[in-house]
């Protein structure tokens, strides 16, 4: 951005051809940061660079001669680059397809579920894993967890050709990059914030949005007489079509020095709730 501050500087001139390059320049700079604050990812955000590039350059090939600037446009300037800067930063760190985490703390965990499959973009998530959550779906302050994996499903496999001679080998074209690639998103929610790393992208199974919320799973291990003081662990267990099992949840609390061991696995059957408007 100093760059770019200093080669804009270089392009005012003087008197009133000066204060009207001054405000052609104030004025682009508000555009270019308009438009970096509706990124909402690292694509965008490469976009509107180029422009400020492109346009920059095109600063530089300017005839008028170099005056000292204003300090109204030095000031204005300074603010907007900021403003904008910062707004490329931040949608320089969101891959294309994903979403901005949210900007306050975020502890339920059924809310957090409902985010992922809102907000999963072009991917499928293949993992739903939940550690320490209580009874009433809040996930633990200090120990809490839930790592979400999202992916790209394994196309099916090409159909025979009638040509292909008996014994001969099976010819599968390469996957696509996207789908073979190491760049997709495996977040990971601590403390209530989301955290971001990369993961394999290809997978072999989808999981759909549960029909059952985590409180949903609880209540069934406390009318089973589970400890409703626990912190459990759960996950979300994709359809298995060769074995002929559907979506379920498995259920575990786990405290060795008390002898409480609970394992149980409960089907993703759950009614439709009527969310709130």
């Amino acid at each position: 951005m100093k760059f770019l501050v200093l080669v804009l500087l270089a392009a005012c001139t003087s008197g009133a051809q000066r204060d009207r390059r001054e405000n052609e320049i104030l004025a682009k700079l508000e555009e270019l940061k308009q438009q970096a604050c509706k990124c909402t990812d690292k694509l965008c955000a490469e976009k509107v660079q180029a422009v400020m590039q492109q346009w920059s350059e095109q600063q530089v090939k300017d005839p008028a001669s170099a005056q000292p600037p204003s300090e109204h446009l030095l000031k204005q300037m300074t603010e907007t680059t900021q403003a904008l800067t910062t707004c490329l930063n931040d949608a320089g760190q969101v891959e294309p397809g994903e979403t901005k985490p949210p900007a306050q703390p975020l502890f339920d965990a059924d809310q957090i579920i409902k985010l992922s499959f809102e907000q999963r973009g072009p991917y499928v998530i293949s993992t739903l894993e939940l550690a320490y959550v209580d009874a009433k779906g809040q996930v633990d302050r200090t120990f809490g967890q839930i790592d979400v994996a999202y992916g790209r499903l394994k196309p099916p496999d090409p159909a025979d050709d009638p040509k292909r001679p008996i014994g001969a080998p099976v010819v599968i074209p390469p996957l696509d990059r996207t789908i073979s690639g190491s760049n997709c998103p495996h977040y990971t929610w601590k403390a209530g914030k989301r955290e971001r790393e990369n993961t394999f992208c290809l997978v072999e199974h989808a999981l759909e949005r549960p029909r059952c919320r985590v409180v949903d799973i609880w209540q069934r291990s406390i009318q089973m007489g589970d400890p409703a003081a626990g912190l459990a662990k759960l996950a979300l267990v994709p359809t298995d079509v060769a074995h002929d099992r559907p979506q379920h949840w498995t259920f575990n609390i786990d405290d060795e020095p008390r002898h409480i061991h609970v394992a149980h696995e409960f089907p993703d059957d759950c009614k439709p709730v009527v969310e709130k408007p």
